[in-house]
């Protein structure tokens, strides 16, 4: 599997919820790094990072993106960075 997702030009992740609330990314592929210049453990470590490079303007439609994800288990979204 990890072969594969290394050959997707894009960054797969896992953003799990957990029942008591929390929510945090599980899984975040190699590409982060090139992609997002934020290497995955770091994200996995504090995903607020990822707040420090997604545009200001762009903070609540991705708050938005990942509540609909949490209830569709699906979403689709860009971001300027």
């Amino acid at each position: 599997m990890q072969d594969l997702i290394r050959q997707i030009p894009a960054v797969v992740y896992e953003y799990a919820f957990f029942p008591e609330g929390t929510v945090k990314f599980t899984f975040v592929s190699e590409q982060a790094s090139e992609i997002l210049g934020i290497d995955g453990e770091q994200l996995i470590n504090d995903p607020q990072l990822l707040k420090s490079i997604v545009s200001a303007d762009d903070h609540t439609q991705l708050q938005i993106a990942f509540s609909r994800q949490s209830v569709t288990s699906r979403s689709s979204f860009g971001f300027l960075m």
